[in-house]
């Protein structure tokens, strides 16, 4: 199965190693990830498309949250409006900060 994940980071090179290195060690394929600036430049987007087992990619979820360069995480449901989605959780994050 195949679940597609936003999630809001510092913006620095290690961060990226770090999350997949993460998903490397659960065992997860990754299908698709990107990653941008968002409107705060200390912040960036990460979007990722994962394939594994439901309970792995929960797990995944779980463990990413507990990282220090990791703001937020969602998972982003099939057929939802990714920019609109990112302008929502972009703003929520600029608030906290």
């Amino acid at each position: 199965m195949s679940r597609t994940l936003l999630a809001y980071v510092n913006n620095e090179p290690e961060v990226l190693m770090r999350v997949t290195g993460l998903f490397r060690r659960k065992g997860l394929d990754i299908k698709h990830i990107s990653m941008g600036e968002s409107k705060t430049p200390a912040v960036a987007y990460l979007v990722t498309t994962l394939a594994g087992e439901n309970q792995d990619i929960n797990q995944a979820i779980h463990q990413m949250n507990k990282l220090i360069d990791v703001y937020r995480v969602d998972e982003i449901a099939y057929g939802f409006n990714t920019e609109q989605f990112m302008a929502f959780a972009d703003e929520s994050i600029t608030a906290k900060m």
